[in-house]
Order: C-alpha cells, then structure tokens, then sequence
C-alpha cells in the first residue's frame, strides 16, 4: 500500500499518561502497520519500519496473546528472563496483598532522563546499588 492508501490514514493511536500529564499520539501504530514500506524493505531495512520505537511498538504489541510457558525449559543464558519473571510476579502478588508496588514514581525526577546501561557480572553477595554508590 502506498503513502495514500486508507489505511495509511487510520487515526492515530493515543496513549494516554496521566502520570506526566500528557498524551502521546503514535503516528506509526497498529492500524497502520507502522506506516510499513514493502520497498524499503527490498532495498536495506528488514522491517521496512522507519525507527527504533516504531520497530520495537510493532513486535510488543503484535506478540499476541500472553503464552503458556508451563513446559517451557529456560537454561542458563535466561538468568534476567527468570528473574524479571519472578520480580513481576512478586510484585503482582504485593501489589494483591494491598502492598505498594515496588519501584513505583510518585514524581519525576532528573535521574529519570538519564538512564544508564552498564554490562557487567557481580558477585552473588554484590549489589548493584552498592557497586554505582546508590546505597543498598
């Protein structure tokens, strides 16, 4: 489909933030594929998807629905899968008990706009608060 097709012109998708007191209009989104081009993908980009965020929003929200992963066999190079697993469900489980979720922004704060990603194996009885001097 070209850039006048109909389904070039669906509406936008809006996310709704309450919290920052803002909604985000996605112009590349669901409805639209993306605003895919079939031709760029012939020509250099495997998604024919122009950006991070669009790419990343198209393979998040196409995953469908959530897997049952009962007989699913994780190994040692899925340590952060299994650990982010068991954090969610933790806090789901918190969050039931009428405990506040863990993390949870009350207000924004500068450290919020420049995260940082470091690569690294700590030792078992190693935090990583107390390796980047945050306490813990």
């Amino acid at each position: 489909s070209g850039p006048t097709s109909p389904l070039r012109e669906a509406s936008p998708a809006l996310l709704l933030l309450p919290f920052l007191k803002i909604i985000v209009v996605k112009i590349r989104n669901f409805h639209n594929n993306y605003l895919q081009e079939r031709q760029q993908q012939k020509s250099g980009s495997f998604t024919g998807i122009d950006g991070f965020l669009a790419q990343d929003s198209c393979v998040t929200e196409s995953m469908g629905p959530v897997c049952n992963r009962t007989n699913e066999h994780l190994g040692k190079s899925d340590v952060s899968v299994i650990a982010i697993r068991r954090f969610l469900l933790d806090a789901v489980r918190s969050f039931q008990a009428g405990k506040e979720p863990p993390c949870l922004a009350r207000e924004l704060k500068p450290s919020f706009w420049r995260p940082v990603s470091i690569g690294a194996v700590l030792p078992s009885n190693r935090s990583w608060r107390e390796v980047l001097g945050q306490g813990g």
